[in-house]
C-alpha cells in the first residue's frame, strides 16, 4: 500500500520496521515501531502544515516512479504463469 500512496503522491507515514524505511524512502515521514504518539503527531503535521505535505508529497512522487504499477505487475505474473503452463504441459 505505501508503494502505491508514493506513486500517486500521497505521503505516507510509516513505523521503522521491516522494509517500511526502504518502501518509504524520502516520500514520508518514519516514526520508531509502535510509537502511537509519534504517528498521531506526524499525521498531524501533514494536516496542520500544507508546505510540509506539499515538500513530502513532491518526494513521494519521485519515490513512487521506482516502484511497478499494477498493471505493469499484473502482466509480469501474468507472463510468469503463461511459463509455468507451458513447462507443465511438456
Amino acid at each position: 500500500a505505501f508503494a502505491e500512496a508514493l506513486r500517486h503522491g500521497l505521503p505516507v507515514v510509516g513505523f521503522e520496521v521491516g522494509a517500511v524505511p526502504d518502501t518509504v524512502g524520502e516520500g514520508g515521514v518514519l516514526v520508531p515501531g509502535g510509537d502511537q504518539q509519534a504517528l498521531q503527531d506526524a499525521l498531524a503535521q501533514f494536516l496542520d502544515d500544507p508546505a510540509h505535505f506539499q515538500t513530502i508529497s513532491a518526494r513521494a512522487i519521485r519515490q513512487g516512479a521506482s516502484y511497478p504499477d499494477w498493471p505493469d505487475t499484473a502482466g509480469t505474473i501474468a507472463r510468469c504463469l503463461d511459463q509455468v503452463m507451458e513447462v507443465r504441459d511438456e
